[in-house]
């Protein structure tokens, strides 16, 4: 029978934990959780500055003992990865109905759903919320020598938010016991205790009150966090609800996955293992709504990086078809233990969704994770230069953003120009073209070229393969049209931009004017539109 050692966290501080997945060229993107890898890291550096690594080395880089990942905590309520798989009209609301790929036969007319990073689900309702970040522009110079210098922005997770984990032991046999020395570990502001076993070294570590540094950056004031409160508990991580299922369960996963085909190549959900797993016969992936992102790492003892994992993302939903009945209790045994690969850094670890066919609509929640104080900007205002030079970097971080995730939009959301001809295209690129200054004289000279087309296509009744322009119409229209915000297309429901209105405290509307916004979007456009054509 395994063993919940469940803690909260709190960074006291800003924290950083790198994401080499998504951080690019001269920006260092954040993880918005706290990884099991992490946990286990401070584990392993305390055992080792003790002289003790050794005695305990297999223990810990076994699955005897997993270090789940620790995701933001909102009151009493543990928050899991949003599930992926739905879609939503294209219009912005807060709360709106919602619909899932797997009961969908088509998607046209609909988008993605913006159902956060981190949500709990209730009465067929996603509630989500996102992990507030910051972040910081810095400058190196003389890199390597050169007389370049070169500036690049590092996000974080804001200071004053909580984070719930699990480590997970397996009992140890009193033979197992009975092999395993004592162990004296360190730890600031306490009396060194003598632990006989994993749990009491488990406990003396994550104690209430202990102060733990995370991540990068904690030469500059990053990285500090203190566990608030922690102890063994008989509930199982997330509460989920487990039952019988006969023939058919949608599976998702709380942390990324991949297993290990037969020849010990990564080949995400490996069907023969996941069936005998489950104990069932048959087993298939019937469909699934996914994500892959490349999962690194870096060893700060031995500073070198970790070889990339390609793993199915956190929140991704499979579709299992089987015969024979999932029990609740082999469900529970397989939820516990994860699957795939590196399950004892907090990878492979699922849940049984009972309810995920009947969510039907969602709701965007404020948490408040974050503790981090305002800054006092009307203080600022009474001195001009300092002001002005805020506005400055305000307007230079944001428009290099709008460039950066229209650069973005292009690749992720391709424009399918298979029914649309090259002349075509080039209507539109050279209306938008000659009237890159004049928006009212582009959106009037463009409505009257498709209506045009619609009112010709309706008298010659067309169904020819390269006729119809509504899709392209449709695309037009939602990049164009005001009611769409352009922060919304770009980043996203839930990110600063588009839920503030403002850039590093100052209102975007304070240095980006309407003009401003047409420049982009007509840019954007074309760009969508060049894009397509190339392919």
């Amino acid at each position: 029978m395994a063993k919940y050692y469940k803690y909260r966290i709190k960074n006291l501080e800003p924290l950083r934990i790198a994401d080499d997945d998504t951080s690019q060229m001269g920006q260092t993107s954040t993880l918005y959780h706290i990884p099991g890898s992490a946990v286990r890291g401070l584990v392993i550096s305390r055992l080792a500055s003790a002289g003790e690594l050794d005695r305990w080395k297999s223990l810990l880089f076994s699955n005897g003992i997993r270090f789940l990942n620790a995701y933001p905590a909102a009151e009493d309520r543990t928050l899991i990865p949003s599930p992926m798989g739905f879609y939503e009209d294209k219009r912005i609301a807060d709360k709106k109905e919602i619909y899932s790929i797997f009961q969908m036969e088509d998607t046209e007319g609909r988008k993605r759903a913006a159902v956060g990073r981190y949500c709990y689900l209730e009465d067929g309702w996603i509630h989500y919320d996102s992990v507030e970040t910051g972040s910081d522009l810095k400058i190196m110079l003389n890199p390597r020598g050169s007389e370049k210098t070169n500036v690049f922005r590092e996000e974080y997770i804001a200071a004053g938010q909580i984070f719930e984990g699990y480590v997970i032991l397996e009992e140890s046999s009193p033979e197992e016991n009975s092999l395993v020395e004592t162990c004296a570990i360190p730890r600031k502001n306490a009396t060194v205790e003598k632990c006989v076993n994993m749990e009491q070294i488990i406990a003396e570590f994550l104690t209430e009150g202990t102060i733990l540094y995370l991540g990068s950056g904690r030469s500059s004031g990053m990285g500090k966090c203190q566990v608030i409160s922690a102890g063994f508990t008989e509930a199982f991580p997330y509460t989920p609800d487990f039952y019988d299922a006969e023939n058919s369960c949608y599976m998702m996963l709380l942390s990324p996955m991949t297993m290990r085909g037969d020849n010990g190549e990564y080949v995400g959900i490996h069907e023969t293992e996941l069936r005998e797993k489950l104990g069932v016969e048959d087993l298939v992936v019937e469909k699934a709504a996914t994500s892959i992102r490349q999962v690194k790492g870096y060893n700060r003892t031995w500073r070198t990086r970790l070889p990339s994992v390609p793993m199915y993302e956190a929140g991704s939903v499979f579709l299992l078809r089987f015969k024979g009945t999932l029990t609740a209790e082999r469900m529970k045994a397989v939820c516990e233990e994860g699957i795939g690969i590196r399950r004892n850094e907090g990878f492979g670890r699922i849940l049984f969704l009972k309810g995920y066919d009947t969510i039907c609509g969602k709701q965007k929640c404020d948490f408040s994770f974050s503790e981090q104080e305002a800054v006092d900007l009307e203080a600022m205002k009474q001195d001009p230069d300092e002001w002005n030079a805020l506005c400055q970097a305000a307007n230079g971080y944001y428009r290099t953003m709008l460039r950066r995730k229209s650069e973005e939009y292009v690749v992720q959301h391709p424009f399918d120009a298979e029914d649309i001809s090259s002349s075509q295209l080039g209507i539109v690129e050279g209306i938008l073209t000659r009237n890159r200054y004049d928006q009212a004289a582009a959106e009037s000279i463009l409505k009257n070229y498709f209506d045009h087309a619609a009112e010709k296509e309706g008298k010659q009744n067309i169904h020819k393969r390269k006729a119809s322009l509504k899709k392209l119409k449709d695309t037009v229209d939602f990049i164009l049209d005001k009611d769409n915000d352009l922060n919304w297309i770009l980043f996203g429901e839930d990110h600063p931009f588009t839920r503030d209105k403002k850039v590093m405290g100052v209102a975007i509307s304070a240095f980006f004017t309407e003009k401003d916004e047409w420049e982009y979007r007509q840019k954007l456009l074309m760009d969508v539109l060049r894009f397509a054509g190339k392919e």
